[in-house]
C-alpha cells in the first residue's frame, strides 16, 4: 500500500471514530480528542509525536483543543515527553468549566 493510501485510510477510520462517538451522543470536543487519538497512534501520521526541533536541537511539541464556545485547552514547548490530545485536556479550562 503507498503511504498515500495508508493515510486516507486511516484518516477514515479517525472519521468513522468520531462520528461514531458524536451518533452515540458525545461531544463534539470528545469526537475530535477519539479522531486525534486515532492520527497519534499511527506514525505516518506524524500526529503527537512529530515537531520541529527548536534551536538548541530539542524536541518541543505544542496541542491545543477548542470548543465550540472559544474555552481551549493547551500546552506549548512540552519536551520529553510523548504529547498526546489529553493532556490538553486535563488541568485545563475545558475541564474545570464544563
Amino acid at each position: 500500500m503507498s503511504p498515500s493510501s495508508l493515510r486516507m485510510l486511516i484518516l477514515s477510520s479517525a472519521a468513522r471514530s468520531a462520528m461514531t462517538f458524536l451518533n452515540n451522543g458525545a461531544t463534539a470536543v470528545d469526537a475530535v480528542e477519539v479522531a486525534i487519538k486515532v492520527l497519534e497512534d499511527k506514525e505516518i501520521t506524524n500526529a503527537g509525536f512529530g515537531s520541529n526541533l527548536a534551536m538548541d536541537g530539542t524536541v518541543e511539541c505544542d496541542a491545543t483543543i477548542v470548543d465550540h464556545y472559544g474555552r481551549s485547552g493547551a500546552v506549548g514547548a512540552v519536551g520529553c515527553m510523548s504529547l498526546n490530545i489529553q493532556t490538553t485536556q486535563g488541568g485545563s479550562y475545558l475541564e474545570a468549566n464544563p
